[in-house]
């Protein structure tokens, strides 16, 4: 074992004057602003004709899996010490379980490793957090304010959801405007001709005008956390996520709603309209600021950088000569409720 530590970190070393280059395959946009480790001179290209000159290459399932797309084209390996990584960050993994199923065929013998929001990947990607308990931050504010005065000045509307993608499932088509039908509920989404426009500047009084915003992404899985909650995760709003089984070992205690707290829409408004006229009862729901509740601070690169490392570990541990069944892996390891599972469970969904 001894050995080992010492190979690798000679190895590593050894690194350390050379530079590790990943090409995004799919161009993924996350990387256009994100797409330099200068600690490690790593850096990530877009360049498909370098393809037999980089150290790794990115497979994005967001882009392979999106209608509008051309014919799937996965490059033969003509290098064969090129990490070939199965990448999963800006959707959820399609399972046949969840009824998300693909219709194309990922190659066999061809992905050395799993780059995604899973905690059973290889490589993890987190949009922020963890949450975590700092016990010098008890009875602190550490940025936040929880004064009733701070929380409500300037709220006027009920709720919000930005849909982080141009389309919507059934489900959540559903959900949105049966909500809509019982108590005011302003749509935005991020992308398209109608992406909606906030700054750093602006996006704090844009949501805490709001009482509440949706969570609902297009898939319910277990660690898939997206910017859907952490853009507002620090403002003074509540969140209402989907199912409460999938965030509750997530999110601190008593900081969310959960719709399936609720039998039906009707029985959820009633309770937000509730809190909407209860100040007080509200208030509670930013309690767990009082203890010691923060979120992990991490670099802004942090996760180029644990990509980078990651991925040079693996390829002086040789991981280039071992292969993934990715279907086999989802299958074990994802964990994610049925498609339009909110939908169902309020008996909407015709």
């Amino acid at each position: 074992m001894f050995l080992l530590f010492i190979f690798l970190f000679t190895s590593f070393y050894a690194h350390a004057n050379s530079k590790f280059t990943i090409l995004s395959w799919n161009k993924n946009k996350y990387f256009n602003n994100n797409s330099n480790c200068t600690a490690l001179k790593c850096e990530i290209i877009f360049n498909r004709s370098k393809l037999n000159y980089v150290n790794a290459i990115l497979f994005d399932e967001h882009y392979f899996s999106r209608k509008y797309k051309s014919k799937i084209y996965f490059p033969i390996r003509s290098n064969s010490k090129i990490l070939n990584v199965y990448t999963s960050i800006d959707s959820s993994i399609p399972t046949k379980k969840n009824g998300f199923k693909r219709n194309y065929k990922l190659p066999l013998n061809y992905f050395n490793l799993i780059f995604s929001y899973n905690s059973k990947s290889d490589i993890v990607f987190t949009v922020n957090g963890p949450w975590v308990i700092d016990e010098n931050l008890k009875n602190e504010t550490f940025h936040l304010s929880y004064r009733q005065d701070d929380i409500f000045k300037i709220k006027s509307v009920p709720i919000v959801w930005i849909n982080k993608d141009c389309t919507l499932t059934e489900g959540q088509k559903k959900v949105i405007s049966n909500l809509q039908s019982k108590i005011k509920l302003e749509q935005f989404q991020r992308c398209g001709e109608e992406a909606i426009n906030v700054t750093e500047k602006t996006i704090k009084n844009f949501y805490e005008k709001y009482y509440f915003y949706i969570v609902m992404d297009e898939m319910d899985c277990q660690d898939y956390l997206t910017i859907s909650y952490w853009e507002a995760a620090t403002f003074n709003v509540i969140p209402i996520v989907t199912v409460r089984r999938i965030y509750q070992h997530l999110l601190p205690p008593s900081s969310f709603i959960a719709m399936d707290d609720y039998k039906n829409a009707d029985e959820m408004v009633s309770y937000l309209k509730f809190l909407i006229e209860n100040k007080s009862i509200y208030s509670r729901y930013f309690s767990y600021r009082k203890k010691g509740w923060t979120i992990e601070n991490k670099p802004t690169d942090y996760n180029i950088c644990n990509l980078c490392k990651k991925l040079i570990e693996f390829k002086i541990k040789g991981s280039h000569t071992r292969f993934k069944n990715i279907q086999t892996w989802t299958t074990r390891n994802t964990k994610c409720l049925k498609k339009n599972y909110i939908s169902q469970y309020w008996k909407i969904l015709h």
